[in-house]
């Protein structure tokens, strides 16, 4: 029999040891990365442009769009439950990355949360709305010059959005 397996799913990795814990992942990630992680990329911030689009029945969403020259295609994405645009540095890490490698990047703040949430009183639906919204967006990005193929993304929450978006 042929493996079609690369050689390289076969090679042992071991990783370092605060990645084979947990609790020590996170409290990394909630303490320590939030404050340097500007520091573990040569990419600058995007050129962002603060954006308000249009989510499912007619709620104000508000974003950051950068477009850079000749775009592959665009990357829409949002965080978990808890936050705003202001301070997920996951996020903002991503959108730096995709840009550098030549995506349209789209971040929005989801309902009820950061700037969103100032221009609307709706709250957050739990999922009933906020898949559309990602469709809604990325409809609308289009217009402004983000190409396709989308790709909808987030992390925690936001990716269970992102999968809601793509049965929407």
């Amino acid at each position: 029999m042929v493996s079609i397996h690369p050689h390289w799913l076969n090679s042992e990795f071991t990783p370092p040891w605060w990645l084979r814990n947990g609790l020590s992942m996170t409290v990394y990630t909630a303490t320590l990365g939030s404050q340097n992680w500007e520091t573990t990329t040569i990419d600058p911030e995007p050129p962002y442009q603060e954006t308000i689009f249009t989510g499912a029945g007619g709620v104000p969403i508000f974003a950051l769009v950068a477009i850079p020259e000749n775009p592959k295609s665009t990357i829409v994405g949002t965080y978990g439950i808890t936050g705003s645009l202001e301070n997920q540095w996951f996020l903002r890490l991503l959108g730096r990355k995709a840009f550098a490698q030549g995506y349209a990047v789209v971040l929005f703040d989801w309902r009820a949360h950061g700037k969103t949430a100032e221009l609307s009183p709706t709250l957050t639906s739990d999922g009933l709305y906020e898949g559309e919204d990602f469709v809604c967006i990325a409809a609308q990005a289009k217009t402004m010059g983000c190409p396709a193929k989308f790709w909808f993304t987030g992390f925690s929450l936001g990716g269970q959005l992102a999968l809601w978006a793509v049965k929407a």
